[in-house]
């Protein structure tokens, strides 16, 4: 009974895959016709562009993860190759253009797992010494903030600026634009 199960469970994944590859390149083919390409696909240098144009679009438009626009670059791989052509999202060419994207799509995603945060230790002993304190003492309110900071994990570039009267700003690769650190309006204080 065990490999019958083993068996159905198999083919479950595998059709899962079949049917998950065969709507990413429905999806690119419907865009391409969205976008009044006459041939989706084919062998001249363009069809990097256009691939990378519609990963694009994935992730820029649709939010698309990199590891989900890589599968539907892998996708659309391998309806070139059923029909005969060259794959135009070569990832293990770091030169090609959808590549790049995919590798800026990572290092956007990245951002947010980079953190030094206070160590447990550190914590324990902080947290220690602020509840032998009144609730309102220095240590105590400090404490709160440390708190809220590893809850939320704010980083120096959310909440510091480099001037005074200019608010810093930071661009992504991919146009985003957001201000570095927070401002009054992010917070509401009650009493």
């Amino acid at each position: 009974m065990g490999h019958f199960i083993d068996a159905k469970v198999a083919r479950l994944k595998q059709s899962s895959a079949i049917e998950t590859e065969r709507f990413r390149q429905a999806q690119y083919l419907k865009w391409c016709k969205q976008k009044l390409v006459p041939d989706p696909c084919g062998d001249e240098l363009g069809y990097e562009r256009l691939v990378a144009c519609f990963i694009g679009n994935l992730i820029l438009d649709c939010n698309h993860r990199s590891a989900t626009a890589q599968g539907y670059a892998q996708s659309i791989n391998k309806l070139f190759e059923y029909c005969g052509f060259p794959i135009p999202a070569n990832l293990s060419d770091r030169e090609n253009m959808t590549t790049k994207l995919i590798h800026m799509q990572e290092r956007e995603e990245s951002i947010a797992r980079r953190r030094s945060p206070i160590s447990k230790e550190m914590f324990v002993a902080i947290a220690n010494h602020a509840s032998n304190l009144d609730k309102d003492s220095a240590e105590s309110i400090i404490f709160d903030w440390i708190t809220l900071g590893r809850v939320a994990g704010f980083r120096v570039a959310e909440y510091a600026q480099t001037t005074q009267d200019k608010v810093d700003e930071y661009e992504y690769a991919s146009g985003n634009r957001v201000i570095k650190a927070f401002i009054p309006s992010d917070w509401n204080f009650y009493n």
